[in-house]
């Protein structure tokens, strides 16, 4: 036996003693718990450890080591505390590892980005307290709405993603959106009065063989925000044709900001006619924008806007 040995087991005998254990030197003692509990009790943590990997109690010290040093804490998953879901770190993780998540039948991935129309009246008429019961209701019913490998977001407020990688068509994407607005459309649980949502979605798809990751995400986002300035509630699905439609919104937009419609607004009259008589009965006044950068502009483009 060697020296350092010796020296551990006359410490070690003599406390381990005390708590009522007795064990022969050299190989095929005995420790049990007490020798575990001496080591978590001991003063000098580093000299305990020491003589237990001198006796050879290397499973020994290892438990104890960790005792005194526990591993940190695993680093927990970005996730939407009020509803449970994924947050937005989280969903650009997902969509980042995509290939990963397809199958052999996959052909498509698509993202869907959901607004809930109205939440914004919805929360100020409930209070936080109510609002946060419907989001989480929310979150609840577009899970059970998902297919397996599907996964769902809270990117924030009323704002929802879901990234789709099993898709043989793409017309699988806009099957997903119905199935969630049909069970949002249902009236919800959490109110005391019967209320029921809708939500307008915006939907991206590319194929597996030319995914861009940040176009998917920016083109859902693109026909989200176009959906909803024409009509709530629908399903829109990205095409190319769309980015001229924004850019002309965006457009418009600066050019408000420059200068105000009311000062340029003009009237323009349609006569009204009566097909009896053959004479004008009068007149429809229509409000025109005469914008300096884009001529005239219908209401149908500005009011959205204003």
């Amino acid at each position: 036996m060697s020296t350092k040995t010796e020296t551990a087991h006359r410490e070690l005998d003599p406390a381990l003693a005390g708590q009522g254990i007795g064990w022969k030197l050299g190989a095929g003692f005995s420790l049990g718990g007490a020798a575990a509990l001496w080591l978590a009790r001991a003063p000098d943590p580093d000299h305990a450890l020491e003589l237990a990997l001198a006796m050879g109690l290397g499973a020994l010290a290892h438990a104890a080591s960790r005792f005194w040093h526990p591993a940190p804490p695993l680093e927990k998953p970005h996730m939407d505390e009020l509803t449970d879901l994924p947050d937005r770190r989280a969903f650009e993780g997902e969509l980042h590892g995509v290939e990963a998540r397809r199958n052999r039948e996959a052909n498509f991935a698509a993202v869907l980005m959901l607004d809930v129309d109205g939440f914004k009246d919805l929360n100020d008429e409930l209070g936080s307290r109510g609002g946060d019961a419907v989001l989480r209701e929310i979150g609840a019913r577009i899970r059970l709405s998902l297919r397996d490998g599907d996964v769902a977001a809270r990117l924030g407020a009323d704002e929802f993603a879901i990234l789709l990688t099993s898709l043989a068509k793409p017309e699988d994407a806009e099957r997903v959106a119905t199935r969630i607005q049909q069970n949002l459309s249902q009236p919800l649980t959490t109110v005391s009065t019967r209320r029921t949502l809708s939500v307008t979605v915006g939907i991206a798809i590319h194929s597996l063989t030319e995914l861009d990751r940040e176009e998917l995400m920016k083109n859902a986002g693109l026909a989200l925000r176009l959906g909803k300035s024409e009509a709530r509630g629908g399903t829109y699905v990205f095409v190319d044709a769309m980015r001229k439609d924004i850019e002309r919104r965006r457009t418009l937009e600066a050019a408000i900001r420059r200068r105000p419609p009311a000062e340029t607004f003009t009237l323009a009259y349609q006569p009204k006619y009566s097909i009896a008589s053959g004479r004008i009965i009068g007149f429809e006044a229509l409000l025109r924008w005469n914008c300096a950068d884009n001529g005239f502009v219908s209401p149908a483009e500005f009011i959205p806007i204003l």
